[in-house]
């Protein structure tokens, strides 16, 4: 089951696309600028799914600081569990 949020947002505006694929002992992350040309691929696998959250997140973090992403960017983001 995957569940998708979509608001409107201007043509030219940059966003992050986040995916995540969940599964119970480790979690899938897949982000995408639409400026690179792959998507960054990683695996977080904390034994506690709140270290896995954190993890996630500042994944996210260091990914929009290597691309020269702006820290209000707008996220999107999309999960399959």
């Amino acid at each position: 089951m995957c569940a998708n949020q979509v608001s409107k947002v201007h043509a030219r505006e940059v966003i992050l696309a986040v995916s995540l694929e969940l599964a119970v002992e480790k979690w899938k992350v897949a982000l995408h600028d639409g400026l690179q040309e792959k998507p960054a691929v990683h695996t977080v696998a904390q034994p506690q799914a709140q270290a896995r959250l954190q993890a996630m997140l500042d994944l996210v973090g260091r990914q929009k600081k290597k691309w020269s992403l702006p820290a209000d960017v707008h996220v999107v983001v999309n999960y399959c569990s």
